[in-house]
């Protein structure tokens, strides 16, 4: 059976380094671990950035605070440090009361989301 570190570096684009870093996860080298902890994220993100930018079309602060904060949590499962700082940033805007430039930092979340998702599947079939 091939090793998760032997199937990441098979795979991996230079892009996908920097948006993201599996290495904590690969260092339990347990891939039906790593793909299920990986498949909660592709799984629950989506919906949680759905409720984010409806928490923000409705101007709801607390409401975008709570969401980027989990959202944040689970970006730092996997080390997605641009997206975490994005949603720090996010979080941040919120707790001051300005909604005003949000929408446009959610937009780049969600981009930054949709490239790590199309890499984190293209590396989960390599343990199917």
């Amino acid at each position: 059976m091939e090793t998760i570190n032997q199937a990441n570096k098979e795979i991996h684009a230079p892009e996908a380094e920097s948006l993201y870093d599996l290495s904590m996860l690969e260092e339990m080298d347990d891939s039906e671990y790593v793909c299920e902890i990986l498949k909660i994220f592709l799984r629950d993100t989506p919906v949680d950035l759905k409720a984010l930018k409806d928490a923000a079309n409705k101007s709801n602060t607390e409401a975008i605070v709570q969401k980027a904060h989990k959202i944040k949590g689970s970006a730092g499962i996997i080390q997605a440090e641009k997206m975490c700082l994005l949603l720090k940033e996010i979080e941040n805007t919120a707790k001051a009361g300005v909604t005003s430039n949000i929408t446009s930092l959610i937009d780049n979340t969600q981009k930054l989301y949709n490239k790590i998702e199309l890499d984190l599947k293209i590396y989960m079939q390599q343990f199917k």
